[in-house]
């Protein structure tokens, strides 16, 4: 079993993150991180179906592809298409940057995956935020800082609504990872 990351850990690797432009990638629905990191895991094996996927989280294809497309934005995946006999199937496979973190042990992999996180700037903002308050954000406050970066693809009050829960959520799971 993985020794509990230390929260200096985590601090020193926050001191070292560049921030990465955001793309035209979906912001990510996927709420749980550990079905993002039980894809990832299962995608070492062999590139799997959106429907195989499906079966392996017991959940609907929908909900499955918005976990998939959130490791497509955190860059850690990437999808693809098989046309057979005039059926298109999704498949997904580890990007380069996922084929040199999914193999890691234990707490390197955590570190890596948190990382890769924080370079997203609303997501380093969020954990900047909750490092010098020691609290959260609440949802209204993220919605509020989220509406001011424009993300193309967060339209209506729902959007903005999931998205801060999605923020929460995942800033929640890098601090589980040394409390």
């Amino acid at each position: 079993m993985n020794e509990k990351i230390q929260k200096e850990n985590i601090l020193g690797l926050f001191k070292t993150i560049k921030i990465i432009p955001e793309t035209n990638k979906n912001f990510p629905k996927g709420k749980d991180f550990n079905k993002l990191i039980k894809i990832g895991n299962e995608l070492l094996k062999k590139n799997l179906s959106l429907k195989k996927i499906s079966e392996i989280l017991n959940l609907r294809e929908d909900y499955t592809e918005e976990y998939a497309n959130s490791l497509v934005y955190l860059d850690l995946i990437d999808p693809y298409h098989e046309f057979i006999m005039g059926n298109k199937t999704t498949y997904y496979r580890l990007s380069e940057k996922g084929l040199v973190i999914f193999p890691l042990p234990g707490n390197s992999k955590l570190l890596f995956l948190t990382k890769t996180i924080l370079e997203h700037q609303i997501f380093n903002t969020f954990f900047k935020t909750y490092l010098e308050t020691n609290n959260l954000l609440s949802n209204q406050e993220i919605i509020e800082l989220l509406k001011d970066k424009n993300f193309y693809d967060l339209k209506s009050d729902e959007d903005y609504n999931n998205a801060s829960l999605i923020v929460n959520s995942w800033i929640k799971w890098i601090i589980d990872l040394y409390q």
